[in-house]
């Protein structure tokens, strides 16, 4: 019938641009050949990690992602209160705590430790808005606690496979906020954020410059002990309050440097550009 006509026309006529095509193709060798594509694909992976490392450190240069000292000015008034009690703000010291009850809470859940480094992101950048509603969170440690416990919330729904239902972070407040709180805050957070939620971290950042790194001497377990050193100084400077206001491309430099100078001892891995 006319469409097996058609379709036998179609395969007739591709056998024929094909063996025109072969007639074109002048012989290569085969091991050229295979070099020669596995070069454009790593040229290819090259300037698709530049690309993307560019899109990220103008996001992490906008407005948008601009992260403020809005703690330091609340420790010093801690530190002059004759009792702690006397000063309901928040401070350094409640945030510190609240770092490490994150990192307790993905670790027993099995979550990924980078997640606080997201939670931690969207908490700082929160309290830098200088809305009602984020001065409220500084000058009351309570809502502060609140805060950092719903940004986890957040960035658990944004970056995990699977959720902590609401009840669940009611349970982990021992019951200090209700549900209706964790929603009320995650609605302030977005709207003071204006929905912008994917802020590029640390550790996005050493994923995407690590495979530009040349290592000399470089062994099999060098650039995975490498990237290990790395994400342990990340992990460290998410706790450490003088960094909050470093953008995250200089945090993830600084742990690669620090990293390949400490490997360097062993491994005498030095980096190449």
């Amino acid at each position: 019938n006319a469409y097996h006509y058609r379709f036998s026309y179609f395969v007739l006529d591709l056998q024929s641009t094909m063996t025109h095509i072969h007639q074109r193709i002048k012989p290569t060798n085969m091991a050229s050949t295979t070099d020669e594509l596995h070069s454009s694909v790593d040229e290819f992976r090259l300037s698709s990690f530049i690309d993307r490392l560019d899109v990220m450190k103008r996001q992490e240069q906008s407005s948008i992602y601009h992260i403020s000292d809005c703690l330091s000015a609340q420790s010093r008034t801690r530190k002059a209160s004759l009792s702690s009690s006397a000063n309901t703000n928040a401070d350094i010291w409640c945030r510190s705590q609240m770092v490490q009850w994150c990192y307790d809470v993905v670790d027993f859940v099995h979550f990924n430790r980078d997640t606080v480094l997201s939670a931690m992101q969207l908490l700082d950048r929160f309290v830098s808005t200088n809305t009602s509603k984020s001065m409220n969170v500084i000058a009351d440690r309570r809502q502060y606690q609140l805060a950092a416990m719903t940004a986890l919330y957040l960035a658990i729904k944004i970056h995990e496979p699977q959720t902590l239902d609401i009840s669940m972070m009611v349970q982990l407040g021992k019951g200090a906020y209700a549900s209706s709180d964790f929603y009320q805050m995650e609605s302030n957070m977005l709207s003071a954020l204006k929905w912008h939620l994917h802020g590029p971290t640390a550790t996005a950042y050493l994923e995407h410059l690590l495979p530009l790194l040349t290592l000399a001497c470089e062994s099999g377990n060098d650039r995975g002990h490498l990237r290990n050193h790395a994400q342990y100084y990340i992990e460290l400077s998410t706790s450490d309050y003088d960094l909050v206001t470093v953008s995250p491309s200089k945090i993830a430099v600084a742990a690669i440097i620090n990293s390949l100078r400490r490997l360097a001892v062993s491994t005498h891995a030095f980096l190449r550009i």
